[in-house]
């Protein structure tokens, strides 16, 4: 064997990792706007839009809403994050049923996140971007990158200001800005961020 892919090594996917819908956006038709009121329930109207949307809306699961009520071709858009779906998984539906409703009543995601959490601390960063570069791995994506940021950064954290160091590196497989379908490998772990 040589050397390059014993570094590289990956583990037997464990258990103890987890996959779950991260982020779902979807859009409806101007007609649903009534189902999605009563679904995801009360709206806290904002005072302007998103994106071409004339109206948007803070949903009661933590989600975003938006609408056009005199245009109908720009449908109705809603984007849940993880917070979001968390909430609706343990009030209401699973994710999956509520995509099968979303297609039911004539919807279309818009885009959706998977996240493989891995509890073991087995997937990391620099094994799996050692794998890409080595051919260990293959897959339909040519373009693999890896950015390690370090740096200083202020963060409100309970209503004080503190600074806060910030260390992340992330694996990006494909091109985020160039494809509609990518990956990325990062330490969640350096995604917290905890004051000095």
């Amino acid at each position: 064997m040589a050397k390059s892919e014993e570094l590289v090594h990956l583990p037997t996917p464990s258990p103890k990792g987890s996959v779950s819908v991260d982020w779902l956006s979807f859009t409806l038709p101007l007609t649903a706007l009534e189902w999605a009121h009563s679904f995801f329930g009360p709206v806290e109207v904002r005072d302007f839009g998103l994106r071409n949307y004339k109206m948007s809306g803070r949903l009661l699961c933590g989600g975003i809403i938006a609408w056009s009520p005199n245009n109908a071709k720009l449908r109705v858009y809603i984007e849940l994050s993880s917070r979001a779906l968390g909430y609706i998984r343990d009030s209401r539906e699973s994710v999956e049923e509520l995509v099968i409703i979303i297609y039911a009543i004539g919807g279309r995601l818009t885009r959706i996140d998977l996240a493989l959490d891995d509890t073991t601390g087995d997937l990391q960063t620099e094994r799996v971007h050692q794998a890409l570069i080595n051919d260990v791995v293959r897959t339909r994506w040519r373009s693999v990158r890896r950015d390690e940021l370090f740096g200083r950064m202020r963060s409100s954290v309970r209503g004080k200001r503190n600074a806060v160091t910030v260390q992340g590196d992330t694996v990006y497989i494909g091109r985020p800005r160039e494809s509609d379908i990518f990956a990325r490998v990062y330490n969640k772990t350096s995604q917290v961020i905890h004051a000095l």
